[in-house]
């Protein structure tokens, strides 16, 4: 299923902080580190209520610079390497308690660490694959290929029930959500190579152009494909995928689940759809049988992918297909050490994901951190449960007001460890080779697949969100639920205890309050209180929400950002958690310091720092999205990210804040208070 795009910016860290715990004693050191840090940052040069971000950030990019290798810099990409970090030393140890599925892990670590031995083996290897599924026309030569022979749903079908790909469309089985009670089978579109925004209008144009000769020579160095015959293949087939791509899930216009899947049972899809796409045969070739399950398929995508298939030649759908099953096996080939670590750790997050988290989380996570953070989860819920009931909010109908409530009351928050996953039930039959990697990548890949056919009749299946959840917190629509990574669980970067709780809610605080604010949005208030999609919001405070959410949208369109103002987005999910979040984690904040004891009061502070302590909590809030992002791919980065660039995660929450104004006693028309402010909670 679908799910919010999320960026790696959102990455954070979560540690032990207990609301209710006796005083600790302040690391000095620690404390004394963390002030040199947040100082050289500083650029005092700028007036805070001209441009806070710049006042905190400004000497951001001299120290931690962006480059074409390192695209992006932050504080949140910091922890991503030293997570890494972790498990490359995870991996590359014996440890007495590790489990026979740790063993395996490690072992097709090992064998990625020695493809290169297999670079001049990797060709003929390619082509069996290619060859259980049928033949692709660049290989074979066009005068010998048969288009008799080639039925691409067959190819599709037979791909997803031996390694689970997805080609032209993704096969899957997920939870109903508008009952999550049940499972559905979902046909939608694939997983593309780019975003979106890189396919379509001018853009797209570009990289039209720019593409098929990297694309040509990835034929040419993994298929053996001549480089003449390689550059007229990719050609063909990037401008058949581009068509293809001309339908794809718009996040930035507000697609939303409900209006993107259509319902149907087996036997109304196989009317619906034919005689383009003989439903009930692809779901047998791909599940080996007629599961008695309905359907989900997103009409718009498939009428377009109809139309793309219709206009383009056998042959080229061909090459397209053979080629991304043959990409799903290819690994470019570092030339340096470091680098394959690297990259082998990338790819096999895709397939071990599940694996690292619970290695990592056996290793480092403690008892303590885990009820810190539920403790600091208690405290923001708090917090919001005052705001809803508060006449501050009195634009909401008591109805809507009472059920926000009652939603609130059953979020929960999740830390993903996988401790209770079974891990053996998938690695307990296989059995890798230390040198055989891409022989172990379809080892794996088959046990995954088999393992889902073998679960598809549980009810209420959980959801397999795949790696993203592994680096960044998310709420999730159909839980009810803030899913947090054990990943989070790293000292002393956004949190510690020897920090003031000014700044760990400034930035810890406003991470998990954004994602709480994610479950009140423009998606997230149309499910309801047990993660089930369903109107709740009576007629008039929707068009309050929708009213108050059209301000940020003329308010964000008027910022600049290398040189270009910020396109214009109907979604403004990600900007409503922005805004609103921040607000509830001061709130917290606020509650927390006024039922605190004096002793931890007088700890509110860091050392050197002339800020009080909430002006303390809003400086911290700026540090969270200190960054640099490498010049030349800005504009791309403003086209893909339904994230605003950071800089106006600072400025908008904050000039729309009142208290901050407050705080630095920024006058009104500066750019940090202008007399018209947009509020959503």
């Amino acid at each position: 299923m679908e799910l919010r795009f999320i960026s790696p910016y959102l990455l954070l860290i979560l540690c032990v902080w207990r609301i209710h715990s006796s005083p600790v004693i302040k690391d000095a050191a620690e404390r004394q580190a963390k002030v040199e840090e947040l100082q050289k940052y500083f650029n005092k040069s700028v007036d805070p209520c001209e441009d806070f971000y710049d006042y905190v950030c400004g000497n951001y990019a001299t120290y931690h610079p962006a480059t074409l290798d390192e695209p992006g810099t932050g504080m949140l990409e910091t922890l991503q390497s030293r997570l890494d970090e972790k498990i490359k030393t995870i991996l590359e140890s014996d440890n007495k308690d590790e489990t026979d599925a740790d063993k395996k892990v490690k072992r097709f670590y090992r064998s990625c660490l020695q493809v290169a031995d297999l670079k001049d083996k990797y060709p003929a290897k390619l082509k069996e694959i290619i060859k259980e599924f049928g033949e692709m026309p660049a290989l074979v030569g066009e005068d010998k290929w048969k288009e008799s022979d080639f039925d691409w749903l067959e190819v599709v079908a037979k791909i997803v029930h031996q390694y689970g790909l997805s080609i032209l469309v993704k096969f899957e089985f997920s939870t109903d959500f508008v009952n999550n009670t049940l499972n559905r089978m979902y046909v939608s579109e694939q997983d593309f190579d780019l975003p979106r925004e890189l396919y379509v209008g001018e853009k797209g144009d570009v990289i039209a152009e720019r593409m098929p000769p990297a694309y040509a020579g990835r034929l040419t160095e993994f298929l053996g494909i001549e480089e003449d015959v390689a550059l007229k293949t990719a050609t063909e087939f990037l401008k058949f995928e581009r068509s293809l791509a001309q339908a794809m899930f718009d996040q930035h216009a507000g697609d939303k689940l409900s209006e993107t899947y259509v319902l149907h049972s087996l036997d109304e899809a196989q009317e619906k759809f034919a005689p383009q796409f003989d439903v009930k045969r692809f779901v047998e070739l791909a599940v080996g049988t007629l599961p008695n399950l309905k359907i989900y398929t997103d009409d718009d995508y498939l009428a377009n992918m109809f139309e793309a298939i219709k206009t383009t030649p056998p042959k080229v759908l061909a090459n397209y297909i053979f080629y991304r099953l043959a990409n799903g096996f290819i690994m470019d080939i570092p030339e340096t050490k470091e680098e394959l670590e690297e990259t082998c750790l990338t790819r096999m997050k895709k397939y071990f994901y599940k694996n690292f988290d619970n290695m990592v989380y056996r290793k480092y996570n403690s008892r303590e951190t885990e009820q810190g953070v539920q403790d600091m989860w208690s405290h923001i819920k708090a917090a919001f449960q005052k705001q809803l009931q508060s006449s501050h909010l009195n634009w909401l109908s008591e109805e809507t007001r009472q059920y926000a409530l009652e939603k609130l009351k059953s979020m929960r928050l999740d830390i993903i460890s996988f401790k209770d996953t079974n891990f053996s039930e998938i690695m307990d039959p296989l059995d890798f080779k230390a040198e055989d990697y891409l022989g172990n990548l379809q080892k794996i890949l088959s046990a995954q697949a088999i393992y889902d056919r073998r679960h598809l009749g549980e009810m209420a299946r959980e959801n397999d969100y795949g790696e993203t959840l592994s680096t960044t917190p998310s709420y999730i629509y159909v839980e009810n639920a803030i899913k947090v990574p054990v990943a989070m669980l790293q000292p002393s970067y956004a949190w510690s205890a020897s920090f003031p709780n000014a700044f760990n809610f400034g930035v810890l605080g406003s991470l998990l309050s954004h994602e709480l604010i994610h479950g009140f949005d423009g998606e997230g208030r149309t499910f309801d209180a047990i993660g089930n999609h369903r109107k709740w919001w009576d007629e008039n405070s929707n068009k309050l929400f929708k009213k108050r959410s059209e301000c940020l949208i003329h308010q964000y369109k008027d910022f600049v950002y290398g040189g270009q103002h910020l396109s214009e987005m109907p979604n403004q999910d990600e900007n409503i958690a922005d805004n609103s979040g921040v607000r509830l984690a001061y709130n917290a904040y606020l509650n927390w310091y006024d039922n605190t004891a004096e002793g931890d009061k007088k700890l509110e502070n860091f050392p050197g720092m002339d800020f009080n302590y909430r002006q303390l909590f809003f400086t911290s809030y700026g540090y969270l999205w200190c960054s640099d992002f490498y010049s030349k791919l800005r504009t791309t980065l403003m086209a893909i990210d339904i994230h605003v660039p950071d800089k106006f995660r600072v400025l908008g929450p904050l000039s729309n804040f009142e208290e901050f104004a407050k705080e630095f006693n920024c006058p009104v028309g500066s750019k940090m208070n202008p007399a018209k402010k947009c509020e959503i909670y």
